[in-house]
């Protein structure tokens, strides 16, 4: 088989795309890179300087609970500053005309939502949203307000 020209390889995919009945997407900190987010793996990830478990989950948070909100405050500024890129552009105007029916992404930035995008899973959640592993309450942060709930007088007893 001959090797396709970028062109030829964009042509292909694009009928692809309009044939198909339905169209996912499975995105994660890849698409985000243009959008000045660093990865979270790779040689200046973040979790070369961190493990995971030391941060991103539940027993973390017990744990340490200071550092898991500073670090939280950290990440929410960092994406805060990001903005959508084509990429994510592209794929919220496949989903209004009607391509692409569901995202699922790993990112928790919510720059797909910035550009329009509807249907988007969220599967590591949302960076703004926050459940209580205790009692289940879940709280939506605004932006705007975001120092005041962050601090660690606001945080939930529990």
């Amino acid at each position: 088989m001959a090797t396709m020209s970028l062109e030829e390889l964009i042509e292909l995919v694009s009928e692809l795309l309009v044939r198909s009945k339905c169209v996912i997407a499975l995105t994660g900190a890849g698409i985000n890179a243009e959008s000045e987010i660093p990865m979270f793996r790779g040689k200046s990830g973040l979790w070369r300087r961190l493990k995971p478990e030391e941060l991103a989950t539940p027993e973390a948070f017990r744990r340490n609970p200071e550092f898991s909100w500073k670090s939280h405050a950290w990440l929410i500024d960092l994406v805060s500053k990001a903005k959508p890129n084509p990429t994510h552009y592209a794929l919220a105007e496949l989903e209004k005309l009607g391509i692409l029916k569901c995202l699922i992404t790993q990112n928790v930035d919510n720059l797909h939502e910035g550009t329009g995008s509807k249907n988007v899973v969220h599967f590591h959640g949302e960076i703004l949203c926050a459940r209580c592993v205790s009692c289940g309450f879940r709280k939506r942060w605004e932006k705007p307000r975001l120092r005041y709930h962050l601090s660690a007088q606001n945080v939930r007893p529990c």
